[in-house]
């Protein structure tokens, strides 16, 4: 699982980082503003921003915990695979939102380079 994990975390720093970098060339203010009508749920919902952050870290918390004391069992099930199962879905959909801010910020990115490149062709 470690490549999975490693991608995961990659793709949240990456995400954030082209996402901060497009901003500062932009020069906005903040980074906190997007069009794009996902980001724009993220940033401006705090309950939505802090149910995903804290779903997404509840994930590798409970599959961390999982890895040392799998917690009793019930029907073959362990209490920390179960909880890891359940947060699952939340760390997928905020690694999705990570890809969808990665392509957003990259795509921002072209922009200012193709608008760059153009001024001085001019």
């Amino acid at each position: 699982w470690q490549f999975w994990l490693q991608l995961s975390a990659v793709l949240d720093m990456a995400s954030h980082w082209l996402h901060l970098h497009a901003t500062d060339l932009s020069g906005k203010k903040t980074h906190k503003q997007s069009t794009n009508p996902i980001l724009h749920l993220y940033y401006t919902s705090r309950p939505f921003l802090g149910f995903m952050c804290a779903g997404n870290e509840a994930f590798y918390l409970f599959l961390y915990i999982r890895a040392f004391f799998p917690g009793p069992a019930l029907f073959g099930v362990h209490f920390m695979s179960a909880l890891a199962f359940l947060a699952f879905p939340i760390a997928a959909v905020k690694s999705a939102i990570s890809a969808v801010h990665l392509v957003t910020a990259a795509m921002d990115v072209v922009e200012l380079d193709e608008r760059a490149i153009d001024q001085q062709k001019k």
